[in-house]
C-alpha cells in the first residue's frame, strides 16, 4: 500500500499570517511546494484546510498549479481531526504534515507520523503576526511520550 501524505493548506502551501484569513490572495510557500511534489512522486497526497469557501480553495489550487491530489478536505476544524474521514473513505494515511505544532500532536493521537513544517520567517509561532503566544510544543512532546509510554507498555508487542 502506498503512503498517503496529507498536507494542510495553511502555513505549508499557502502563506496566510492568519489561518482564518481568506485564501484567494494568499502568496504559495515554494520550501512547502517542493515538499509536496516530493511526495507526490512517492505515494498518494491529499489536502486540508480549515478553509470553508470551497470555491474559493479550488481556485487558488488552479491558480498556484497544485495538482495531482488524491483527497482534499475542506472546513476541517481542528484540520488534523480529517484524518479520520479520510479513514473513512479508505484511505491509510501515514503522514500528516502541518505547520501548527498542536495539529500535529492531534496527528500523533490518530497513530500518524507527523512533521512539522517550520518555515524560517515563522519559526516561533509568537513571530506570526498576530499571533498570542502558544504552547504547543507542549503539547507535541506531552502526546509524543504518552504515545512512547504506551508502546512500552503494551504487553502485546514484542519489543526489541
Amino acid at each position: 500500500m502506498p503512503s498517503f501524505y496529507l498536507f494542510s493548506i495553511e502555513g505549508v502551501l499557502a502563506d496566510l499570517i492568519e489561518d482564518t484569513d481568506p485564501i484567494a490572495s494568499a502568496p504559495p510557500i515554494m520550501q512547502g511546494r517542493e515538499l509536496w511534489e516530493a511526495a507526490k512522486a512517492t505515494g498518494d497526497v491529499g489536502l486540508v484546510t480549515s478553509q470553508t469557501d470551497s470555491e474559493m480553495v479550488n481556485d487558488w489550487l488552479q491558480r498556484e498549479r497544485i495538482e495531482g491530489w488524491n483527497d482534499l478536505a475542506i472546513g476541517a476544524r481542528p484540520r488534523a481531526d480529517a484524518i479520520e474521514g479520510l479513514r473513512r473513505r479508505g484511505w491509510y494515511v501515514r503522514w500528516y504534515i502541518d505547520a501548527d505544532p498542536s495539529m500535529s500532536a492531534r496527528a500523533l493521537h490518530y497513530g500518524v507520523t507527523a512533521l512539522t513544517f517550520t518555515h524560517p520567517r515563522y519559526a516561533r509561532p509568537e513571530w506570526r503576526p498576530g499571533s498570542a503566544p502558544k504552547r504547543s510544543w507542549a503539547e507535541l512532546v506531552g502526546e509524543s511520550e504518552a504515545q512512547r509510554t504506551a508502546w512500552t507498555n503494551d504487553r502485546r508487542l514484542e519489543h526489541s
